[in-house]
């Protein structure tokens, strides 16, 4: 499908220059940053990459969750859930340029590929906060879901055209287009989904993945079709929904790879997945400790770490993805969400 364009409202782009907070030019850091969202601590430590040294510390706002770096790297997207609100983090300076009020206890948050808006799930109420990005940083439009749909993980394509969120409160997966302000949101109703968590599209956009934070599995969905993969519509040797582990919460994909690695809350592991075959990879299982209780997990650009954030351990574990082994851990503030793609 094709974005159709809009032109906002004469209204809304009034609102969005009256809540300017007008700020130098930014530039983009770079490659080479993790954020890592404290939830206790209402900070954001931010993490070089190579020398897994802790560069900064960034307060930002009450509960913060969720975390996106936008795709030219000069700003980071953090939701507050205990705020109602997201932060607006400016990369080379480390600090925070906006605030934009949203829905009631924002979760996670995506941009779209170009960077010109960012999607925000709002589990309490219900609803996605669209905003246009940019100096004067603005939700635009407010979609509705069901009520008691409790959106919490959000993903969207590669193409851009296609958001994909999980919904908690009521344990099933939706979608709709973006670049409308007015999306029609379609509704994936299955028993195999067992209060849905994260959410992530392969690297090639043709599955969807989506954990079970309430069971053991990942579901996967064909793109293509909105439906649940099956032996004869995805994979072959795959065996549906997949067996991860226990409590899986975060799910990250390597950069135009073909493999996928979900952090197992109450199991305490990170696994690797095939997303060719769909299937759990039984020598990729990376043990992190008891009661570490793993959350967000992302991947850097080039494929080679991937950063785990354990919300009891108030740490974060870097693995190597040549070998699936422990690199380091690294100390950060309390309780450690950074739910969503927050590396670059």
């Amino acid at each position: 499908m094709t974005p159709r364009s809009f032109t906002l409202p004469i209204w809304i782009a009034t609102l969005c220059a009256a809540l300017t907070l007008v700020v130098p030019a930014g530039h983009a850091a770079g490659n080479g940053r993790a954020y890592i969202s404290n939830f206790s601590s209402g900070t954001v430590s931010v993490v070089d990459t190579a020398s897994q040294a802790v560069l900064a510390t960034v307060p930002v706002g009450a509960g913060a969750m969720g975390v996106a770096v936008s795709p030219d790297g000069t700003e980071v997207y953090v939701t507050n859930m205990l705020a109602n609100s997201v932060s607006v983090i400016r990369t080379a300076t480390n600090s925070v340029t906006s605030t934009i009020s949203v829905g009631g206890q924002p979760h996670a948050v995506a941009f779209t590929p170009d960077g010109m808006y960012a999607y925000v799930t709002n589990s309490d109420g219900s609803t996605i906060s669209m905003i246009e990005t940019g100096p004067a940083p603005c939700v635009v439009a407010t979609i509705p879901f069901s009520q008691y749909a409790g959106p919490l993980g959000i993903t969207i394509s590669p193409s851009g055209n296609t958001a994909y969120v999980t919904n908690y409160g009521n344990s099933t997966v939706s979608y709709f287009a973006t670049y409308q302000l007015y999306p029609t949101v379609t509704t994936i109703n299955s028993s195999q989904f067992n209060q849905p968590f994260g959410v992530a599209f392969t690297s090639n956009g043709a599955k969807v993945y989506v954990s079970n934070y309430g069971g053991t599995t990942l579901s996967v969905i064909n793109a293509a079709t909105g439906a649940l993969c099956t032996t004869s519509t995805c994979s072959s040797s795959g065996t549906y929904p997949i067996t991860v582990g226990s409590a899986p919460r975060g799910i990250a994909m390597i950069p135009g790879g073909s493999k996928a690695y979900a952090a197992n809350f109450l199991g305490n592991t990170v696994v690797g997945i095939s997303t060719l075959t769909d299937t759990a990879q039984a020598g990729d299982v990376v043990a992190l400790g008891s009661n570490t209780n793993p959350v967000g997990v992302a991947i850097t650009p080039d494929g080679s770490k991937v950063f785990v954030a354990n919300d009891n351990a108030n740490t974060v574990t870097v693995i190597t993805t040549s070998n699936d082994h422990i690199l380091t851990t690294i100390p950060v503030g309390a309780n450690p969400m950074a739910f969503g793609a927050f590396t670059h």
